[in-house]
């Protein structure tokens, strides 16, 4: 069931800035530079407020909210807690 939840937040947030970014990238493509700006920074905008809301108390993005999940922990790691890696 977790897994399934976590495929459902997946797909929800793939296909959101999906359907942002592709079409600032055809735009470029097609030589509407100043419009792919413009909806390039559509998409980041799109990106913050989906990606926001985890930071606050409630720590729900609008995705969490559509696949019923929600993040538990979250924290930022330092080198000093990574385990230490083996060079060859």
């Amino acid at each position: 069931m977790a897994s399934r939840r976590a495929a459902l937040r997946a797909a929800v947030t793939t296909t959101a800035d999906m359907a942002v970014y592709t079409p600032a990238c055809v735009l470029l493509v097609e030589g509407e530079f100043r419009l792919s700006m413009l909806v390039r920074a559509v998409a980041v905008v799109v990106f913050f407020l989906n990606a926001l809301p985890v930071l606050l108390p409630g720590r729900r993005s609008p995705a969490d909210r559509v696949a019923g999940t929600a993040v538990e922990a979250f924290r930022f790691s330092t080198a000093a807690a990574m385990p230490p890696t083996r060079t060859s």
